[in-house]
């Protein structure tokens, strides 16, 4: 019967442990006096809700925008946002870069192992083919990093809401020598 009894102390112990928290919500204040505007962007409401939007614009604490595929302008208070996030372009030089080093280090590397393997020659100028495959990568990955957009946080609110909802179930095996204690928050 000790064993029951230390489970339900720690279990006790652990309920007190971490008490359930929740701080009282102080909007921040934008840090941006003027109408600012961007394209495209993404705003986290409160309730996790994610809005697409274009034509964001922000003045003092209120947005007005347009949600992604709609026509109708829609606003609200900075009070009832999380996280905006504005796009500041695509990716394309960065995958441009990404996809000339991979493709010309996999000719320099073909290269390699062609030359190391006995009674095998390339009558192809090495410079140029390795040339020409970095170039082919920068193609590709310039193409495919045109289609990604670089998200940059505008704005965090200061003061999140922090809840912790704790529970804690425990049960006995039948022949009562084991304690099972699962934790939910």
């Amino acid at each position: 019967m000790s064993a029951a009894r230390s489970g339900l102390v720690i279990c006790l112990l652990l309920m007190f442990a971490a008490p359930s928290q929740s701080q009282e919500e102080t909007p921040a204040s934008y840090k941006y006096p003027d109408a600012v505007s961007y394209s495209k962007a993404k705003i986290y409401l409160l309730d996790n809700e994610r809005l697409e939007v274009v034509d964001l614009t922000i003045e003092k604490d209120h947005l007005s925008y347009k949600v992604k595929g709609s026509a109708t302008t829609d606003g609200r208070d900075l009070q009832d946002i999380q996280v905006i996030k504005v796009s500041e372009g695509t990716r394309a030089g960065e995958y441009a870069l990404y996809g000339g080093l991979v493709f010309g280090l996999s000719a320099l590397l073909a290269i390699v192992q062609v030359e190391s393997t006995p009674n095998t020659e390339l009558t192809i100028n090495e410079p140029l083919l390795v040339g020409g495959f970095a170039a082919a990568g920068i193609l590709l990955g310039g193409i495919a990093g045109s289609t990604q957009d670089k998200w940059k946080t505008l704005y965090v609110r200061e003061r999140a809401d922090l809840r912790i909802h704790q529970q804690i179930f425990v049960s006995f095996d039948p022949r009562g020598r084991s304690l099972y204690v699962n934790f939910g928050f």
